[in-house]
């Protein structure tokens, strides 16, 4: 519905009539995911003859144009986009651009918009822990193994906060890793693309000595109860493997040790009881590492409100 509204914004006649072709199977009651292909090419069609390329990550979204890319190259480049194109269905509708149909069309987009705005930011009129696991473990699922549309991400969490002056410090919580190794370079990944900000800046701020970050162990389902094998054991094993390679980073003394804080939990409060990571609280409470904030030693700090 968004390719055909931008088709008709830019009048142009052949996408046009591929993008009514495809929502024509809607009407003959064919299922959207029997066709998933076909839209994505019409996608991509659209992408490479109006998108903006931004560098070595090709275009992103065929709405940001190509004449846009350069009045838009900051942290919230992405949504640049979808706020002209939303600009310009309501000017064609007000004008009388758009006839009847595609004054629905735009109207039935609007409500699909709202919808999914409230899957991203977690907002429905139900309640409770499951509700809000329920958004957590879909909301990414989407973009999942799309590295551009991954770092986009980052660079709107990290980069659009971080860039503001009164910010002196901002915390970023992300999950440990099973491997150390995997953990450097989710911090080093991260640094890359917040160290972006020092290239724009104008007094060469280092930025990322406001960056921290809190290691949070994620609460899982208790699996079947066996005979012998304690409860939420799952989750024990899972944590313990995650302390671990987060001792071993640590010890490596880095220079990326300067960014972990603390650790905390976090997902569910009914799937697991906060007394399975008591251990893991223990331990890490005492655990040293070398850090090259202000050239001191640092210890992390558990944080004790685990419930």
């Amino acid at each position: 519905m968004r390719c055909y509204l931008f088709c008709v914004l830019k009048q142009n006649k052949y996408l046009k009539e591929k993008a009514e072709t495809l929502l024509g199977y809607t009407k003959n009651s064919i299922s959207v995911n029997s066709c998933v292909w076909e839209i994505q090419d019409l996608v991509i069609l659209c992408k490479n003859k109006y998108g903006a390329k931004i560098t070595d990550q090709g275009a992103l979204d065929y709405a940001l144009e190509k004449d846009m890319i350069d009045r838009n190259d900051n942290s919230c480049r992405l949504m640049a986009g979808e706020r002209r194109f939303l600009y310009e269905c309501y000017r064609a509708a007000k004008t009388n651009q758009f006839n009847e149909y595609q004054k629905n069309c735009f109207y039935k987009y609007l409500m699909l918009r709202v919808s999914f705005r409230g899957e991203m930011i977690q907002i429905n009129e139900r309640k409770g822990f499951s509700n809000f696991e329920g958004y957590q473990s879909r909301k990414e699922i989407f973009i999942e193994g799309e590295t551009a549309y991954e770092d986009e991400l980052v660079r709107i969490a990290l980069n659009e906060t971080l860039r503001k002056e009164n910010i002196r410090s901002l915390e970023a919580r992300i999950c440990p890793k099973k491997h150390s190794a995997d953990l450097y370079k989710t911090l080093y990944h991260n640094e890359r693309i917040v160290k972006e900000l020092e290239n724009k800046s104008a007094n060469g701020e280092d930025v990322t000595e406001k960056l921290i970050y809190v290691l949070h162990f994620p609460k899982i389902h208790d699996e079947k109860f066996y005979m012998g094998v304690p409860r939420n054991n799952n989750a024990r094993m899972l944590a313990f493997k995650q302390m671990r390679s987060t001792v071993a980073f640590l010890e490596k003394e880095t220079r990326m040790n300067k960014y972990i804080r603390g650790i905390d939990t976090c997902a569910s409060e009914l799937d697991c009881r906060p007394e399975v990571y008591a251990q893991i609280y223990r331990y890490m409470s005492n655990v040293v590492f070398k850090t090259s904030v202000k050239g001191k030693m640092g210890i992390v700090q558990a944080n004790k409100n685990s419930g």
